[in-house]
């Protein structure tokens, strides 16, 4: 298993994150070796959107391009736009090179933000300029459509938002094992043109497809992972989100 160039979570108090955020006890065994550091690698960070008053969008001067509804595994356009002057310097640095919804419903995706807008109220991985369409920008896209990491975000979701919704917030993202050493740039770059146009299917239906199983192959070669750890790890994601969603179906 590789190890080299990985940041995972460091608890405060060392306790093993598996514990903290009560692991199944295969998926705590799947992560737990790697060892941990609290700073984010070569300039990678989580953050949110920039969070304004929805009554700002598509306003006067909206020219700043915006992602608020859009749903789809790349995004080559804004569909919505706001006036820059609502929205502080420090929110408009530099646009997200990934976009994760912050509410999850029955559907799992990760954004390749091709038209550098920013996101309205999404969780956002930025990436320095220099790595903007490189090996690797293409490997954490698909790296955050694979199982293990939908299976992380459904784990360290922090409450159901009403209707089965899940709330991931990016401080969950800061304990994610992220390898800068990713080996499967010219996969990552195959399965995108595949995934270019479409918008993710309900995860019961994904995590069949061939795209999705060419993500999870490719991801469980990397880290030294077995086809029976994926498929457990596939099977776990899938009754995690039917139990949220189907306990809101039985409250309505």
């Amino acid at each position: 298993m590789k190890l080299s160039a990985v940041r995972t979570i460091q608890t405060r108090d060392g306790v093993k994150w598996g514990h903290l955020f009560q692991m199944p006890e295969f998926f705590d065994a799947m992560l737990t070796p790697f060892q941990c550091s609290d700073t984010p690698p070569h300039g990678i960070r989580f953050g949110q959107g920039i969070n304004v008053s929805r009554s700002a969008l598509n306003g006067r001067g909206a020219t700043m391009g915006v992602i608020d509804k859009s749903r789809f595994f790349v995004v080559r356009q804004p569909d919505a736009r706001l006036n820059p002057a609502m929205v502080s310097p420090s929110r408009r640095g530099r646009p997200p090179a990934l976009i994760m919804p912050r509410g999850i419903g029955d559907r799992h995706y990760c954004s390749f933000n091709v038209c550098k807008a920013f996101s309205f109220s999404g969780v956002d991985l930025y990436l320095p300029k220099d790595l903007w369409e490189s090996d690797l920008h293409y490997c954490l896209w698909a790296y955050c459509n694979s199982s293990l990491v939908w299976l992380f975000r459904e784990i360290t979701g922090r409450s159901n938002l009403g209707g089965g919704m899940l709330k991931a917030e990016a401080t969950d993202m800061n304990a994610l094992p992220i390898s800068l050493d990713f080996d499967f740039g010219q996969e990552a770059r195959e399965v995108y043109a595949m995934l270019i146009n479409r918008e993710p299917l309900p995860v019961s239906q994904e995590v069949h497809n061939e795209e999705h199983l060419f993500i999870d192959e490719m991801v469980a070669r990397h880290f030294g992972f077995s086809d029976s750890q994926m498929k457990a790890t596939r099977e776990c994601l899938l009754k995690q989100v039917e139990m949220r969603t189907s306990r809101a179906k039985s409250r309505s």
